[in-house]
């Protein structure tokens, strides 16, 4: 990693510092989420194998799973309505502290500073900013760390249970994650460019409203919406670009999670024919298709 982002990254950790330990917490409650989603589908299967081959004295154990079953499901919606508290209240505390630190700095440099540089102009900037941090937080918490901590478990199971159902993991994670990391970097240009188009655009009602008895003068009114017009169609012509790139990626992800899929079957078929075990093709198949959905 170059050392400009590295920079980025540490400047950010110390901007939230006040939110250090529950960001820590909220980490801790999404390892155990993702880990306890593994528990319905194991026990699914069991439910599953209990009933495949019925007996009337197993009444009572099949019962006792189901009753499981339903406890492993509560249980995965307290941890996750714990988790998603946890990741709200870290997510209003910095959107309360970080624009009046930031205000707090403005508020004590001098007049003549705020004249020369002109911070009138760059509130939008700073709003717009403190935004983005908050959205990348919320894409960390609610897409990044689950998803990287949901294939970590699961490709640990996949590995206690047989390492060759491991091999679906190796090649559609990676191929994922590369995805998801190429879209953002080729969406990044293009949101810059819409958002700078939004700061022109802001920039010129507010010089036109400012200079409007020069305008007027001048009969420039038409000119101003010429111009103005002009700036909104650049960020809607963007705006769409971005959308599609999306759809696109969408698209492109559910065909990658469908691949990880029929590749498990595919691999149990190969196996199966050199007289593979199928009690362990089923522990794998259940914890596989049970996570190839959470792939974000």
């Amino acid at each position: 990693m170059p050392k400009q982002k590295k920079k980025i990254w540490f400047d950010l950790w110390r901007m939230i510092a006040p939110s250090h330990r529950k960001i820590k917490k909220l980490f801790g409650l999404i390892l155990l989420f993702e880990a306890a989603r593994l528990v319905s589908p194991y026990i699914l299967k069991m439910v599953v194998d209990q009933l495949m081959h019925f007996q009337s004295e197993n009444i009572s154990l099949i019962l006792g799973l189901i009753g499981l079953m339903f406890l492993a499901g509560q249980l995965d919606s307290l941890i996750g309505h714990l988790k998603d508290r946890q990741a709200f209240a870290v997510l209003t505390d910095i959107e309360y502290y970080l624009p009046v630190r930031i205000y707090q700095k403005l508020m004590e440099l001098s007049l003549n500073y705020h004249e020369r540089e002109n911070t009138g102009n760059k509130i939008t900037k700073i709003e717009r900013g403190i935004y983005k941090i908050i959205d990348l937080l919320a894409n960390v918490f609610w897409e990044v760390a689950p998803t990287l901590t949901q294939l970590f478990f699961t490709l640990i199971a996949l590995l206690v249970v047989d390492w060759r159902f491991s091999a679906s993991y190796v090649v559609f994670a990676p191929l994922f994650l590369l995805l998801t990391y190429k879209v953002n970097k080729d969406l990044y240009p293009v949101r810059k460019k819409r958002h700078k188009n939004y700061e022109i655009a802001s920039g010129k009602i507010g010089q036109a409203i400012i200079n409007i008895n020069t305008v007027k003068s001048f009969v420039q009114e038409k000119n101003e919406i010429r111009k103005f017009s002009r700036i909104r169609e650049k960020i809607r012509v963007n705006e769409l670009k971005e959308w599609y790139r999306l759809l696109n990626f969408g698209l492109m992800r559910k065909i990658i999670v469908d691949l990880g899929r029929i590749t498990m079957l595919l691999l149990a078929a190969y196996f199966g024919n050199f007289g593979f075990c199928y009690h362990s093709f089923r522990k794998s198949l259940f914890f596989s298709l049970a996570a190839f959905p959470f792939l974000r």
